[in-house]
């Protein structure tokens, strides 16, 4: 790597800073991801992540300055969540799987003339268990974007419908029609005010929604390698190389999606 990356970086503001170029962290110096204990005007305007670009407008930002997970963002501890969720609901999939075949049959569980294993040859996992085991994984995440997506899209629902208010009551005013100039200043800052909580609520449901992605495809993508190593009988037949290539092909298109567009 060029020694050029570790150098003062010549930017328009450089003139007006201190040229001291800030060292590159140790692991142990490393700072944990900050976001949880930001306060709330912070969290909001993203202003957790100024010690960063502070950095990064100095020097060229290395994988050692970026921050480091927590622990309950990390991919062992979300693909142990997923794992506990999918075992739990597995046995029930299963259950429900050979009742099924039993009233194929015309027979009941209690009564079946197969046996369970032979009812579970054909057995494959429902896509929708694994979408919920998914979604209860990173349910709060995924459902702050939700909600903040939400409050975006009435937000800007509702900004025209306060914009034509606005002009409608300028026209009054220019006619001499409006004697009332308060309400003509409250649409304004309203107005002001709808703009701004639509642009701060659509940055925070995309961070969201961004987050619960790539956390949910790591703990996927780990939990889709242990069990194709594993190769259990009612698995979905992959050895470690076709793992290993689903999970390079789905780290890429990651990349390409959220890095590259």
């Amino acid at each position: 790597m060029s020694n050029d990356l570790y150098k003062l970086q010549r930017r328009s503001l450089t003139p007006f800073l201190s040229k001291r170029v800030p060292p590159i962290p140790s692991e142990e110096e490393r700072t944990v991801y900050p976001e949880s204990k930001a306060n709330i005007v912070s969290q909001m305007f993203f202003g957790w992540l100024i010690p960063l670009f502070n950095v990064g407008y100095k020097r060229t930002l290395q994988p050692e300055d970026m921050y480091s997970l927590t622990e309950n963002t990390k991919v062992e501890y979300l693909a142990g969540q997923f794992n506990t969720f999918f075992n739990h609901y597995l046995p029930i999939a299963k259950e429900q799987h050979i009742a099924n075949k039993c009233k194929d049959r015309g027979e009941t569980v209690s009564t079946s003339s197969v046996d369970p294993d032979d009812d579970l040859e054909d057995f494959k996992v429902p896509r929708m268990m694994v979408l919920w085991c998914l979604f209860l994984t990173c349910k709060w995440t995924y459902l702050g974007a939700i909600v903040f997506v939400t409050l975006s899209g009435l937000a800007q629902c509702l900004t025209p419908l306060l914009t034509k208010a606005l002009i409608k009551y300028v026209e009054m005013k220019t006619l001499g029609l409006e004697h009332n100039t308060g309400r003509g200043v409250g649409l304004a800052i309203g107005a002001v005010i709808m703009v701004m909580f639509a642009a701060l609520t659509v940055n925070q449901g995309f961070y969201r929604g961004m987050m619960t992605a790539v956390l949910d495809n790591f703990s996927d993508f780990l939990g889709l390698y242990s069990r194709g190593v594993d190769r259990q009988p009612w698995g979905l037949g992959l050895d470690g190389a076709r793992c290993v290539g689903v999970v390079s092909r789905g780290n890429w298109r990651c990349f390409e999606e959220n890095v590259c567009s």
